[in-house]
């Protein structure tokens, strides 16, 4: 089904008009737009794009049997789509992780892409090659000294990972024995990342956050997630402006994922729905020139 829709754009602070087209988003222009093409109203509402958040249980959930509601939960908080992150203790365990993650996912409704958190005192050019055949381009470290930083042999990692600029982050759960020693972690990881010009970004705090629009483009997700911007998937939520619980937590009227809708009013339509693993993203493939060395917001400024 295609037609066209006005939406409110964080990122210009302006309202803008969308074509929805094979399941995506493209760019509207009215004159060379088809005569008869249906424009659906959205004066009542709030129409936001769906985000992405990192998530470690949501497998875990499905194993359970309570993958669903699991999902419900993700989607109504305005996730449409989640970074899985899985730990994995030993290079020899990688396979046979992984495998079982997907196999728990596999009736998942939202898209999502596999990251791993691994000891880093383990991490080595084979392990990294193992990881970049399994399509995984996040990693998350969780170093406990400044010391078990240095001592990792970063130009040969990155060179296992080549062609692919993979993406290391520290984990947002590291455990230090005081602040002062996690700000030295902080600023040590800070000083390798532009030596190295490692892939990474500085302001993961937890995995239930939103992930802010310059991480997805250092992770390749953008523009396919998160944003209205052309080449999106058609991931919407739609919010009732009269909403009389406004200002609390508000659920969406409306869920859109892909074009296909998800939940109108209090019913679901998830059925035999299923979304997919995105392992042909590419990271930091849209990144911009005036970012490229950007690994935090600049508060004052868009991301």
């Amino acid at each position: 089904m295609e037609y066209v829709m006005p939406v409110w754009d964080e990122k210009t602070g302006k309202n803008k008009v969308i074509q929805i087209e094979n399941r995506s988003i493209r760019y509207y222009n009215k004159a060379f737009s088809k005569k008869n093409i249906m424009t659906l109203d959205t004066t009542t509402f709030d129409v936001r794009p769906g985000k992405v958040t990192m998530d470690a249980d949501i497998s875990n959930a499905y194993i359970r049997g309570e993958g669903v509601s699991y999902s419900k939960r993700l989607l109504l908080g305005g996730y449409s789509s989640f970074i899985h992150i899985v730990d994995i203790s030993y290079e020899s365990q990688t396979d046979v992780i992984l495998d079982k993650s997907r196999r728990a996912l596999m009736n998942c409704p939202l898209d999502y892409i596999h990251g791993v958190r691994l000891p880093i005192t383990k991490l080595t050019p084979s392990w990294i090659r193992l990881l970049k055949n399994h399509s995984i381009f996040l990693i998350c470290i969780k170093p406990k000294t400044v010391e078990s930083l240095l001592s990792i042999p970063w130009g040969r990692i990155l060179e296992a990972a080549f062609p692919k600029r993979m993406m290391f982050v520290l984990d947002p759960d590291i455990e230090t024995e005081n602040e002062k020693g996690l700000k030295e972690i902080k600023q040590a990881w800070s000083r390798l990342i532009t030596r190295f010009s490692i892939n990474s970004f500085m302001e993961i705090s937890s995995f239930t956050n939103d992930l802010p629009l310059l991480f997805l483009k250092r992770m390749g997700l953008y523009p396919h997630k998160g944003s209205f911007d052309s080449g999106s998937d058609a991931d919407y939520f739609m919010y009732e402006k009269n909403d009389p619980m406004k200002n609390k937590y508000i659920a969406p009227a409306i869920i859109v994922q892909k074009g296909e809708i998800l939940k109108a009013g209090t019913s679901w339509y998830l059925g035999n729905k299923k979304g997919k693993e995105l392992k042909y993203i590419i990271p930091e493939q849209l990144l911009s020139i005036e970012n490229i060395h950007r690994y935090q917001i600049e508060r004052s400024k868009f991301s």
